[in-house]
């Protein structure tokens, strides 16, 4: 595996996202696997990282193929979206409560 750089979403310094901006950018790395059917199976927030102004998928060991039709995949991206998003807000929290990051910063 090559190294992309960047920061782990699970971690305070992939915590600096705008939760609206996390969600745009995660919704646009789960839908550059859509051309080929798939998904990504495994949405935990360390297999993803903040790397510049994109979210890189990096485990990709349960991929999915997708069951799915192409009308169908938004909606499935955007239920993980959601699940993330919760995962990632009270993340966020817990890291600025515990002083790892700022306010301004999250």
């Amino acid at each position: 595996m090559s190294d992309i750089g960047g920061e782990s979403l699970a971690a305070p310094q992939g915590m600096l996202v705008q939760l609206d901006e996390f969600r745009r950018l995660l919704f646009q790395a789960l839908n550059s696997f859509a051309p080929f059917g798939i998904t990504h199976g495994d949405n935990k927030l360390d297999n993803y990282h903040v790397t510049g102004d994109k979210i890189m998928i990096v485990d990709l060991e349960k991929i999915d193929d997708d069951s799915a039709d192409e009308h169908e995949r938004p909606a499935v991206n955007e239920a993980i979206v959601d699940f993330l998003s919760g995962h990632y807000q009270r993340l966020q929290n817990r890291f600025w409560e515990e002083g790892l990051i700022g306010p301004e910063e999250g």
